[in-house]
Order: structure tokens, then C-alpha cells, then sequence
């Protein structure tokens, strides 16, 4: 009990203000860096965030806390220094400011919804491979950063990875982030291509219930309505 009060992690989302940090919005939390004029702008960039998200999944179903760090010690207190955003499962997302934050938290947004969905024992059993589950958030969120197709090997490579926990970081740190995202992206927006927007809906909803990616990807491969 002492250890998790005091080492950093996501045990502190349960009460962010107990760090000193300020409710600006319903379950929209800051540092106490970031200055008071600012607070508008953050909460209108989350809430549209939030509306793209909507825009693929529908009626947001998870309501998680939204936390948004300037500071290094902000950072460290939940264990998210160096990141620009980072999902935990689908109870709360953690943000810095940056030029793209509401790509940011509509792609931390995105990866909420879906484990919402996925449910706890689909989530800890990595029901949606991780590749996919970055690939999507990365279109959903419209990222400006990962618009041009990647190379087919490395395309082909993303596709291995299917643990949902530590061999999806692995594989990133090795060939780079950006290269990792983009042929996750890459895959998503194909299969999009394929089976259009309304298709790509449809099929996330049946991995979600089923968790045969593969299946559904020979249907897709097949021509197959969705």
C-alpha cells in the first residue's frame, strides 16, 4: 500500500487532485503549470478529440479521466515521461501539450473505446492484436504524421506481432516508432481501402465479439461485405 502511494504509476489517476493538479472540466484534470487562460482551449481540443472517436465508434461508451501534464514531475507521478500520450485501459488517458493534441488525445481516445469494448478479459488476453489497435487509433485520430504509405516488408513485419503486452514496445524501440505506427496505419487504411468506412466499422465490432482478426481478414481478402 505505501509502495503504490509513493513510487509513480497509474495508481495516482484514481485521484489526480491529490497531486495537486486541478479539475478544469468533467473528468478533465491539469497541472497546476498550466496557466489558467489556457484551460479553454485544452478542454474545446479534448472535446474534439472526443467527437472524431465518436465519429467512428459511435456513442462514446467509456468515460475515462483525462489528465493533462506540462511538468516532468507531473509526468513522472503516473509513469509517462517522454510520451505525448499514453492509454490506460480504458479508465484514463494522459496528455502533454504539443502542436498536435488533439490528434494526440483522439488517438489515447480511441485506443479507450476500444478496450472499453474489448472488455476486461478481451483486453488482458489481447482479443485485438496490438499493431491493430495502434493502426486504428492512428486513422481514427487522423494523424497528420502518418498519411504515406509504408513498405510492404514493413507492413508484413507489423503483422507478427500479435502479444498484446510487451512484444508490440519491442518491435517499435527496434525498427523506431514511426516506422512501427506507419505500417500499422498503413495496414488499417488498406484494409479501409478494401472494405470502405463503413465496412472497417462493422469489422471492428466483429473482432471485438469474435477476436479472429485473421478470419476476418481472408473475408476481407476474399471480397466479402462487411
Amino acid at each position: 500500500m505505501v509502495a503504490a502511494a509513493v513510487l509513480p504509476g497509474p495508481q495516482h489517476i484514481v485521484c489526480p487532485t491529490c497531486h495537486g493538479l486541478k479539475k478544469i472540466a468533467a473528468d478533465v484534470y491539469v497541472d497546476p503549470a498550466v496557466p489558467g487562460r489556457e484551460h479553454a482551449a485544452i478542454v474545446g481540443r479534448i472535446e474534439r478529440a472526443r467527437r472524431r472517436v465518436a465519429g467512428f465508434f459511435g456513442t462514446l461508451r467509456a468515460a475515462p479521466r483525462v489528465i493533462v501534464c506540462r511538468t516532468h514531475a507531473c509526468a513522472r507521478t503516473f509513469g509517462t515521461i517522454g510520451a505525448k500520450g499514453v492509454a490506460f485501459a480504458w479508465h484514463a488517458i494522459v496528455l502533454t501539450p504539443s502542436r498536435i493534441f488533439t490528434v494526440i488525445a483522439a488517438h489515447e481516445l480511441a485506443h479507450i473505446e476500444l478496450h472499453w469494448r474489448m472488455g476486461l478479459w478481451g483486453w488482458v488476453r489481447g482479443t485485438v492484436p496490438s499493431w491493430f489497435d495502434e493502426g486504428l487509433a492512428t486513422v481514427i485520430s487522423d494523424d497528420p504524421r502518418f498519411t504515406r504509405d509504408a513498405s510492404a516488408a514493413d507492413v508484413r513485419a507489423i503483422m507478427k506481432v500479435h502479444n498484446y503486452f510487451g512484444d508490440w514496445s519491442r518491435h517499435a524501440e527496434r525498427v523506431g516508432w514511426r516506422i512501427a505506427y506507419g505500417a500499422a496505419s498503413t495496414r488499417v487504411r488498406q484494409l479501409e481501402r478494401r472494405i470502405g468506412r463503413r465496412g472497417l466499422k462493422r469489422f471492428v465490432k466483429r473482432l471485438v465479439r469474435d477476436g479472429d482478426l485473421s478470419g476476418l481478414l481472408r473475408e476481407a481478402r476474399r471480397g466479402a461485405a462487411f
